[in-house]
């Protein structure tokens, strides 16, 4: 009688016990759940202010460049033109390099 007495009472204080770490390991879920979600929407409200600061940060370089080119528009052409020809004398230098070793 008392081994079953005593059988019933550990029975009862493992039941106990699992009980209770089922609910700790609920809160720590939850717990864990809800700092993974404040991260995300963190690393997600940051990334849109950088999109938006870089976005502006375009625009003001785009802005400045109109700028210059309204008040020295001869300079500008002058600054294209020469772009063009050093872009077009790097691919002629790459293009007869690439036939004279083929």
């Amino acid at each position: 009688m008392q081994t079953e007495s005593l059988k019933e009472t550990i029975k009862a204080g493992a039941e106990n016990m699992a009980a209770q770490a089922g609910v700790q390991a609920t809160k720590l879920k939850s717990a864990l759940e809800e700092t993974v979600n404040t991260a995300v929407e963190d690393s997600v409200a940051n990334a849109r202010r950088v999109v938006k600061v870089s976005r502006r940060a375009a625009e003001d370089m785009l802005d400045d460049a109109q700028h210059e080119v309204r008040q020295n528009p001869l300079r500008a052409v002058g600054i294209t033109l020469g772009i063009g020809f050093g872009v077009g004398a790097l691919i002629g230098l790459l293009a007869s390099r690439r036939s004279s070793n083929s």
